[in-house]
């Protein structure tokens, strides 16, 4: 771990793909055993049908948004618990922290702070299945999704890095998107850019292996097969998009915050 290079002091998309390497390449075990048991068998239990009935029964509608929205409260915890490990195993890669230096603390702030992140971007998700109470707004499903782009916006521009502030620097979720906040002053568009590229690149993924699941005979509409190898692919997609934050928060802190005592004795020893 040593020999890594020191941050520039400037910001490099060239950096977070050689970090995301780093990553991959160090920590390859954990960091796939950890996304396979902790995000994607969840996300496969969650596209599974978990009760049948006819929607124009009033006791099945008020059942099936129950389930719905219990289903979106797993794939949230889900997705902070998977951010929690890549941040962690991301830190550990690249600053040569170990887990008992992060400590328990760190990890239960970066966690909570994953959840409120994770809320704010896909808040949208638990209004969704509400419509089915009012289905004259059921054609209007595009503007709450609409809803999510915008939010994935805002969370960029401010919120981004806050998980890799609650870990490596112990703070709680106030604290944490408030660094996260100050630390992306003027590396605001570039955060943005790295958002609307894991949204792209779901996008593509999923269109991608749609195509070829729809040539293969497995329906992606509803729940079941199809839609669980899509939740699969949105998790795996997003994988290195979470290390290229923790990338872009060590940056965005070596240029805020200057060097540290570490490169400043390897400077003058």
């Amino acid at each position: 771990m040593a020999n890594l290079p020191a941050y520039p002091d400037r910001f490099s998309f060239g950096r977070i793909f050689a970090d995301i390497g780093r990553v991959v390449v160090r920590a390859c075990a954990p960091l796939a055993l950890g996304i396979a048991v902790l995000a994607i068998a969840p996300v496969v239990i969650t596209a599974q049908p978990w009760l049948h009935g006819r929607a124009d029964d009033p006791a099945f509608r008020l059942l099936w948004v129950a389930v719905a929205m219990t289903k979106t409260s797993i794939n949230l915890i889900a997705l902070a618990v998977e951010a929690v490990l890549i941040t962690g195993l991301s830190l550990q890669a690249l600053t040569a922290a170990a887990w008992r230096t992060l400590g328990w603390h760190a990890l239960i702030g970066g966690l909570v702070t994953a959840l409120c992140v994770g809320l704010m971007v896909n808040w949208p998700a638990f209004l969704t299945p509400l419509l089915i109470f009012v289905p004259r707004f059921a054609g209007l499903s595009w503007m709450v999704w609409l809803a999510v782009l915008v939010s994935q916006l805002l969370v960029s521009v401010s919120a981004s890095v806050a998980v890799s502030a609650a870990i490596a620097e112990r703070r709680f979720v106030g604290s944490a998107i408030a660094r996260s906040f100050n630390l992306l002053r003027g590396l605001r568009w570039r955060l943005v850019a790295i958002g609307f590229a894991t949204l792209f690149a779901a996008a593509i993924g999923q269109g991608v292996i749609a195509a070829a699941l729809h040539a293969a005979g497995v329906a992606t509409y509803g729940l079941g097969l199809g839609r669980a190898i899509l939740n699969v692919a949105v998790v795996v997609i997003g994988a290195p998009f979470q290390i290229g934050f923790v990338s872009a928060f060590l940056q965005a802190r070596r240029i805020a915050d200057g060097p540290d005592a570490q490169e400043l004795h390897d400077v003058f020893a």
